[in-house]
């Protein structure tokens, strides 16, 4: 957060510009808020800011001199604003399109894109900008502590556990959410993937052993909400 932040901040002498896109508020999927952010905070509107949490985060991690400095429904006011970094935090399912948009319209631009990056295997080409997907917990300073303590001892198993309760995800009702539904990248093995990228970065590439995936619970969803993975590193962890 903090390196991504001071890029947002840039150099005194050029201020970086900065679009987030995010849906509103009531969840219409069809819409799409292009945050456009430079210069001074102030917020103009809560009512386009949800629940206010993005005002909190953003005023104790920006200076006082940040400004959303106009708010869009439509992506295409991002030709005209010609962002330096783009945050998309849309639905997973609106990824691929908002991606195809960004890279046929702007060149040499940033991109931070949620994870997951896309709902299945998508065939995309990023020629024009640099495309990063925000599996944050990997640069956490703890993981290099895990790191150095597997190459310095003989593991011979670890194990990631992640819980959660989608029903106290967000203020709304669950089941009109995105994440209620595998088509718009709903179900635990893409909304929970943060304990697999971990794997991935500790260990490099996994071969899998097992795998259950399925939906277990009683909760109103049309997604899988179980997943257990069975792998093995190239060097015999057991994972």
């Amino acid at each position: 957060i903090t390196e991504a932040v001071s890029l947002i901040k840039g150099p005194k002498d050029k201020p970086i510009k900065l679009a987030l896109l995010r849906v509103n508020e009531e969840g219409k999927k069809e819409k799409i808020n292009v945050r456009l952010v430079r210069d001074t905070f102030k917020v103009p509107n809560n009512d386009f800011i949800y629940e206010g949490d993005l005002k909190r985060q953003l005023e104790f991690f920006f200076p006082e001199d940040l400004e959303i400095e106009n708010i869009s429904k439509n992506i295409q006011d991002l030709d005209k604003f010609d962002p330096d970094v783009i945050i998309d935090c849309t639905p997973t399912h609106q990824h691929l399109k908002n991606c195809n948009y960004i890279e046929k319209s702007l060149k040499n631009k940033c991109i931070l894109v949620e994870k997951p990056i896309f709902v299945k295997n998508e065939q995309f080409s990023s020629e024009n900008n640099t495309y990063f997907c925000a599996y944050n917990l990997r640069f956490h300073p703890f993981i290099e502590i895990i790191k150095e303590n597997i190459s310095q001892n003989n593991i011979e198993k670890i194990i990631f556990n992640c819980l959660s309760y989608l029903p106290n995800w967000r203020k709304k009702d669950y089941t009109e959410s995105y994440s209620s539904n595998a088509e718009t990248g709903g179900g635990v093995a893409l909304e929970l993937s943060h304990e697999i990228d971990l794997a991935l970065s500790i260990f490099g590439s996994l071969q899998i052993k097992k795998c259950i995936y399925k939906k277990q619970s009683d909760l109103d969803i049309q997604a899988n909400d179980f997943l257990f993975l069975d792998l093995e590193t190239k060097n015999k962890i057991k994972c």
